[in-house]
């Protein structure tokens, strides 16, 4: 998304929390980041790809893009847009308008709109991974984003620090609900 107006993102549910964007309860955990935005804010691509879907998805998930980073195996998948601004098959650039954030699928209550944001590895749709580790330089446009095999010591790296922090500051918040 367009970073906020403080320039960071406020995650409402994290990778793997049992709780829903909203704070309910979930039956299984959740497979991906819900960034809060406000309706209408724009929703850029994480990294440059192709457009393998773009498309209403109905109940959960509402208005989606689903974009394919070769040769890295991965695909992101953004939940809840308002619209689309990309097409199936369309390459696209890093930073990219694909859409607006809204409301589609499963509505988010007043206060808590957002998009959804997976990470897949590969074609199996169960196949899902931590997206906030690879997303430094996502809210700093002159970072880049890494997509390529993950480092297994990232502590160093002020982005990665940043995005540990996030991470933290919403489960604590969830912690003091």
């Amino acid at each position: 998304m367009t970073p906020p107006a403080g320039g960071r993102p406020r995650i409402l549910a994290a990778f793997g929390d049992w709780l829903g964007g909203e704070g309910y309860p979930t039956l299984s955990s959740h497979r991906g980041i819900d960034v809060a935005g406000s309706v209408g804010a724009d929703v850029l691509a994480a990294a440059a790809g192709r457009v393998s879907a773009a498309r209403d998805h109905g109940d959960l998930c509402g208005l989606l893009v689903a974009i394919v980073h070769d040769p890295h195996g991965y695909r992101t998948v953004y939940c809840h847009l308002a619209e689309l601004a990309v097409q199936r098959g369309d390459e696209i650039a890093r930073g990219q308008r694909i859409g607006a954030l809204g409301t589609t699928g499963q509505r988010a209550w007043p206060g808590y709109e957002h998009v959804h944001l997976e990470l897949q590895r590969g074609t199996d749709r169960s196949a899902v991974e931590d997206p906030l580790p690879r997303m430094g330089g996502c809210f700093a446009p002159q970072a880049e984003l890494s997509l390529g095999p993950a480092r297994p010591d990232l502590s160093g790296e002020v982005l990665d620090f940043a995005t540990k922090m996030v991470r933290e500051a919403a489960r604590l918040e969830k912690v003091q609900r």
